[in-house]
């Protein structure tokens, strides 16, 4: 076969025209939109549930602090900063002592897990926005 004849035999040769491969490539991408959608809300949701259990164990831990005397023992330091310069160790030691530290460890968790889910929200929602439609009025 001479090369002109190969040629207008390979350009008359029958194109694949099933639809299937384009069709099952979008059902795949609609697929991991809706994915992505959905980790994003469920984000989105654990980040608001996070955020009142921040709010409630502040003000927890302000009651805590208050009943601990810490508040106290800090504004000590202010006042009579010459008796705490001398007893330091022994006024640190009564600092620790009166520190909450459920309330201190349960702030400081809320804290990471609010921070967390925020961060797993932002990462979901680069990735989802693409395929958030908003509605216009």
């Amino acid at each position: 076969m001479t090369d002109p004849w190969k040629n207008i035999l390979l350009a008359a040769k029958p194109q694949n025209t099933d639809p299937t491969p384009g069709i099952m490539t979008r059902i795949s991408q609609e697929k991991a939109a809706r994915a992505l959608k959905r980790r994003f809300f469920a984000y989105s949701a654990l980040s608001l549930v996070s955020a009142a259990v921040f709010v409630v164990s502040l003000f927890a831990a302000g009651d805590a602090f208050a009943r601990s005397g810490f508040s106290s023992f800090l504004s000590l330091l202010w006042t009579d900063f010459s008796a705490v310069a001398s007893l330091w160790r022994s006024y640190l030691a009564t600092l620790v002592e009166a520190l909450p530290t459920a309330s201190s460890i349960i702030v400081l968790a809320s804290v990471f897990t609010l921070i967390s889910f925020l961060r797993m929200a932002a990462k979901n929602f680069s990735a989802a926005r693409p395929y958030i439609h908003h509605k216009t009025a």
